[in-house]
């Protein structure tokens, strides 16, 4: 029988020591109590000897610092065993580095086989990365497709290179998941204590930054982080705010490309080619803007924006005595993604009563 050894009436508190006779034994025990919900009334009253309740935090404070899909610590934990080691780099001077490593094609496994497959891939991947670290380093999932190394106690850079290098092999190696074949590759960003930063969040951005900089080159590959990026992160994350007012402000404008047929040497139509005038940076390259709208997802309100002024030229057109000129807009693969591109293209035309064999998307 349970008797506990307390002052009698009063309210049980979480973690409020008290004594149980367990046979003849007394024992130290942890009590919480929670009401019932309603209509029922009573209380649930849990009690945790001291040596479970430890077991039980410990259990608690693991899965915090821990990524449930690989087992591998997250970004929580990640940081925590950062923060250590660049203490410890700061007090007997030794270097480390820090990889920010992105699966490139990820996303494809997802949208194709679905989530539990992508799942799979990222266990997989994950098993790989183990193997080819050493004791020494630890690895993290910190979200998504998204790893982070710390490489411990480097004696040369050429050490970091060519983990970097072992790296790649192995996540490019093909997996087999439900009888396919899955290849994936990576672009792996890389700093350096204390050359790119002597704190965590400086190290982390360094090695973000740079992981950046691996795919915009081809992906597959890796890159060490240099001061020269940073200015162009900063650019681009200044872009990248300029974006999202520049349809507001009137930025944006399309110019229209002729379309000649080569048989005649005839007009058959124009291209609508988006442009953007920056009121600061001038006239910005498509090839700059371009990916920044898709990467913000900013692509599908300016795609409607494009839609609607094409459209809209291409009307003017059918009122001209050139009648069977053709207008031509551009969509991005991301556009695709909406399943309602097609019913929302169909209601562009009809509101702007546009004709669609004028219209042409490519």
């Amino acid at each position: 029988m349970l008797k506990q050894l307390d002052q009698p009436g009063r309210a049980l508190r979480l973690n409020d020591a008290a004594l149980l006779n367990a046979g003849n034994e007394a024992v130290a025990v942890r009590v919480s109590a929670a009401p019932l919900p309603p209509p029922h009334k009573g209380f649930v009253v849990v009690f945790l000897d001291n040596r479970s309740a430890k077991i039980l935090q410990n259990q608690l404070e693991q899965l915090v610092v821990t990524d449930p899909l690989t087992t591998l610590l997250n970004r929580a934990g990640f940081l925590n065993v950062l923060t250590t080691a660049v203490e410890r780099g700061h007090r007997d001077q030794y270097s480390l580095a820090v990889m920010y490593l992105d699966l490139d094609g990820f996303k494809h496994v997802n949208d194709s086989m679905g989530h539990a497959q992508g799942d799979l891939l990222l266990r997989r991947v994950a098993e790989r990365l183990r193997d080819a670290l050493r004791t020494s380093d630890t690895l993290a999932r910190i979200g998504g497709d998204e790893f982070t190394i710390l490489l411990d106690r480097l004696q040369t850079v050429d050490d970091t290179a060519r983990i970097a290098e072992k790296i790649l092999t192995v996540v490019e190696t093909p997996v087999m998941i439900d009888m396919n074949e899955v290849i994936v590759s990576a672009s792996i960003g890389i700093a350096t204590f204390p050359d790119c930063g002597d704190n965590v969040e400086t190290l982390m951005k360094a090695a973000d930054i740079a992981m950046y900089q691996a795919k915009s080159d081809g992906r597959s590959q890796y890159r060490f982080f240099t001061q020269e990026m940073n200015g162009r992160a900063r650019a681009r994350f200044m872009l990248q705010e300029s974006l999202r007012s520049a349809i507001n402000t009137k930025e944006f404008f399309l110019q229209y490309q002729p379309q000649i047929a080569l048989r005649d040497g005839r007009l058959r139509g124009f291209e609508a080619l988006l442009r953007w005038q920056h009121k600061r940076a001038g006239l910005v390259a498509p090839a700059v803007f371009i990916p920044l709208l898709e990467e913000t997802l900013l692509i599908n309100q300016v795609g409607t924006w494009v839609a609607a002024e094409a459209c809209a030229a291409s009307k003017r057109l059918d009122q001209s005595p050139h009648q069977s000129l053709t207008m031509s807009i551009n969509l991005s693969a991301r556009q695709f993604n909406n399943r309602d591109l097609v019913a929302q293209l169909l209601r562009l035309l009809n509101s702007i009563k546009c004709r669609p064999h004028n219209s042409r998307s490519k």
